[in-house]
């Protein structure tokens, strides 16, 4: 399988740049993970989105992150990152 590029929104971005260096760099490598196969829930904790066709969930830690899959071009778009709360309040 080859690999996914990634493409973050700007608000995925920006929320980044907000966390701590440590975290950040956990995150980013979470990120990093996921291009490798942005469906497997076995080595991520990834589940797909209830109520939202298309759209799937990554935990780590209290953070998550909100992203789809473009198989036709192998690009994994990160819509959201943000707090627990925050992220399914905003809606997508």
């Amino acid at each position: 399988m080859a690999a996914y590029r990634l493409k973050l929104h700007k608000d995925a971005v920006r929320f980044l740049r907000r966390l701590p260096a440590p975290r950040r760099h956990q995150v980013r490598a979470r990120l990093d993970l996921l291009a490798l196969d942005p469906r497997d829930a076995t080595r991520l904790d990834v589940q797909p989105m209830r109520g939202e066709p298309g759209l799937y969930r990554l935990r780590v830690g209290k953070i998550r992150a909100i992203y789809e899959i473009q198989d036709d071009r192998l690009v994994v778009y990160v819509l959201i990152i943000g707090n627990r709360g925050d992220v399914y309040k905003r809606g997508t």
